[in-house]
């Protein structure tokens, strides 16, 4: 895994990276939703569906604790 190091040192800093983050889970979600959706009919509440469901939500609650932070 590749380390990367950044400056947290002001809350500015902070808040850009926590943005950065939240932006990657939309994208996240996005990608998530968009393979929900091309579940075949008959898997529709599948555990395969229900899964995808899942994470959609997680990832979204996620996202909104980041944004109400800062």
């Amino acid at each position: 895994m590749k380390t990367l190091t950044h400056d947290f040192s002001t809350r500015r800093k902070r808040r850009a990276a926590v943005n950065l983050i939240v932006g990657h889970l939309e994208n996240i979600v996005a990608a998530e939703e968009a393979y929900r959706d091309n579940i075949p009919d008959n898997l529709l509440g599948s555990d395969l569906y229900d899964t995808a469901d899942e994470y959609i939500c997680l990832l979204d609650e996620a996202a909104e604790l980041l944004r109400s932070i800062y």
